[in-house]
């Protein structure tokens, strides 16, 4: 069923799969013996061999909602929008990768539906202990990481965006080797040592009196295209005072913070606020943190491969919710395997090309091009222009993940056309002798 998705990723789960394939995938999802958890289990399994030999790892966490609004014969599905017309599932994932960002796979996962009578209490969730708020997901993914991924990895970043600024996830008791990065969101109170100065006041307006320390390039994705923009990056070691609903004798907690904000005249200039459970930054520490915060971005690319860039999920139909549940966990494992194609040719683009196509294929693509292909880039360029990458322009330097897909499809046709082809000949040949 997996690879005829893979196969004919633009047609409908039906048309993809043939009516034989398309009633037996129905059984399984909608089978009340299946489980998301299941049917992840094992490329959970398969993510932790992957993860064992590093020393760090990068974990980042996201929600996304999916969209079955015009689903209206789908029971079972919840608010995902400001009305009460938007209905879906709601899906938070935690994205395993290697500390150059090279994504190993899926490492927790969580569906959920919000009923109907949530709408219009937020202002009495503040009220609420965490564990009944939804943002219990973030501890939760944390939680997953740190009883599926290898004890012995050194440090184990656990990255979230704004809505992970969260007390109790900071102030949470973990294994030691777990750490947390996430963006501040909160004007929390804060002490921090300003040049020889000890300071009480917002957390938003302290970093800006924070001493730059370095200026420095990076790589962004903006306004749908990559480029390069300079940044200029404060930080220091802080305290940070718990909210007021903790009571006064709470203790505060010590961590670090990193400024980021972006030089020039953009008008969306960048301006992050990096909060850290390492109380002990240096300036080396301060630029890793900028670094793997850079690779959060690939958890919604995720999301992205998942619902539009490839997948299509939310065109979907099944019955109800929890079948629905189970088909998003079996493409989710799709959708990661698309993203180690793109990622791994960008990281290690001067590999052998046999670490990402098989012999056969390069046949293929050396036929195809008139030229040896002998690297990691050579053949995913390839791949690429046969999905239509026109290649390399400073505002796309980089395949996407729809071309590299559209051609690694279009690349198995024609590598089944070329082995026919060769056994078409060879019997003429044996005819002929």
């Amino acid at each position: 069923m997996a690879k005829a998705i893979l196969k004919n990723q633009w047609l409908s789960f039906s048309a993809a799969c043939g009516k034989i394939l398309r009633q037996n995938g129905g059984r399984i999802f909608s089978n009340i013996n299946m489980k998301t958890e299941k049917m992840k289990a094992g490329h959970y399994k398969e993510t932790i061999k992957r993860c064992r030999n590093q020393e760090v790892l990068l974990c980042a966490q996201d929600t996304s909602s999916m969209n079955y609004t015009s689903h209206k014969k789908t029971k079972g599905l919840g608010l995902i929008g400001t009305t009460d017309k938007d209905k879906g599932i709601l899906v938070h994932s935690m994205l395993a990768m290697t500390e150059e960002g090279l994504p190993l796979g899926i490492i927790s996962q969580h569906q959920w539906t919000r009923p109907p009578e949530e709408r219009g209490k937020k202002h009495k969730r503040k009220e609420l202990p965490i564990e009944d708020k939804e943002s219990i997901k973030w501890l939760r993914a944390l939680r997953d990481a740190e009883s599926r991924l290898p004890k012995k990895t050194k440090e184990i970043w656990i990255i979230g965006d704004r809505e992970s600024d969260i007390y109790e996830y900071f102030a949470m008791e973990k294994a030691k080797n777990i750490r947390i990065l996430s963006r501040a969101m909160h004007p929390r109170q804060i002490e921090v040592n300003i040049e020889g100065t000890n300071k009480k006041g917002k957390l938003n307006e302290l970093v800006k009196e924070l001493p730059i320390i370095a200026e420095r390039e990076v790589e962004i994705e903006r306004q749908s295209r990559t480029m390069k923009i300079t940044v200029g990056i404060s930080y220091s070691n802080i305290k940070v005072y718990p909210p007021a609903r903790f009571g006064a004798t709470a203790a505060p907690l010590a961590m670090s913070v990193v400024y980021v904000q972006e030089k020039g005249e953009a008008e969306d200039k960048i301006e992050w606020v990096l909060l850290t459970d390492n109380n002990n930054m240096r300036e080396e520490d301060a630029q890793k943190m900028l670094d793997y915060y850079l690779h959060r971005w690939k958890i919604e690319r995720f999301h992205y491969t998942l619902k539009t860039g490839v997948f299509n999920i939310e065109k979907l139909q099944f019955d109800d919710a929890e079948t629905l549940m189970n088909a998003i966990a079996f493409y989710s494992i799709l959708s990661w395997r698309v993203m180690f194609v793109q990622y791994y040719g960008r990281l290690y683009p001067e590999n052998s090309a046999e670490e990402i196509i098989d012999p056969v294929e390069k046949e293929v693509l050396e036929a195809y091009s008139g030229k040896e292909v002998l690297t990691v880039k050579q053949a995913l360029l390839l791949i690429a222009t046969l999905g239509g990458f026109i290649g390399g322009s400073k505002r796309y330097p980089f395949p996407g993940v729809k071309t590299i897909w559209i051609g690694l499809i279009k690349l198995a046709g024609m590598k089944e056309g070329w082995l026919l082809a060769k056994q078409h000949f060879k019997k003429k040949i044996k005819l002929h002798d």
